[in-house]
C-alpha cells in the first residue's frame, strides 16, 4: 500500500472508530509487515480516492474482517455493502466479525444490513479485549458467514481472536 493511499485509510479509520476499538497509528502501521494482515481499499476510480476500507486477518480456519469503514462524506451510498460483497470473493473461508451491542439505534441498523447481506448474529457474550494499554474492551457480539456458530465453533474462534489479533490470554 502506498504511503498516500494509508494516510487516506488511516483518517476513515481515525475518524470513525471510537479510541477502545481501535490501535494507535503506530501499532497500525507496524501491522502492515504481518502476512496474516490485509487492508483493502476501496477507492474511488476517477480519483483514486479511498472511500473506505476494509481490513482482515487471513486466518487457517476462518477470515477475521477487524475493520470496516466508509468516509463520512460517502456513507449512506451502498459503498459498505460494495465492500462486503467484493471482500467476500476474496476467501473461501467462513467470514467473522466484530459487532457493537444492539442497544443504539446505529448498531441496530449496522447488524440488520449485515443480516440482509447474509451474516448471522451468534448470541454467544463476546469481549472484544483492549488495543491499546490506556483503554478497556469492549463488549460485542460475533457476526459469522456463511453459517451460525455452535456454542464450541465460537469459543474455538474467540480463542484464535484472542491469541492471533489481541495476543491476549
Amino acid at each position: 500500500m502506498s504511503p498516500e493511499t494509508f494516510v487516506q485509510v488511516w483518517e476513515i479509520y481515525d475518524k470513525a472508530f471510537p479510541q477502545e476499538e481501535k490501535r494507535a497509528l503506530e501499532q497500525q502501521q507496524a501491522l502492515l509487515t504481518n502476512e496474516l494482515y490485509r487492508v483493502f481499499p476501496y477507492f474511488d476510480e476517477t480519483n483514486r480516492e479511498v472511500l473506505g476500507f476494509i481490513t482482515l486477518w487471513d486466518l487457517p480456519d476462518f477470515t477475521f474482517w477487524e475493520h470496516l469503514a466508509v468516509k463520512e462524506t460517502c456513507r449512506g451510498q451502498g459503498i459498505g455493502s460494495k465492500i462486503i460483497e467484493e471482500t467476500r470473493k476474496v476467501s473461501s473461508k467462513n467470514i467473522i466479525f466484530e459487532v457493537e451491542l444492539p442497544e443504539t439505534e446505529v448498531a441496530q441498523r449496522r447488524i440488520g444490513l449485515y443480516k440482509r447481506l447474509g451474516f448471522h448474529l451468534n448470541d454467544y457474550p463476546y469481549f472484544q479485549p483492549p488495543y491499546q494499554a490506556n483503554t478497556l474492551g469492549v463488549d460485542m457480539l460475533i457476526m459469522s458467514s456463511p453459517n451460525p456458530l455452535s456454542a464450541t465453533e465460537f469459543m474455538e474462534i474467540k480463542n484464535t481472536l484472542y491469541k492471533e489479533v489481541y495476543h491476549w490470554a
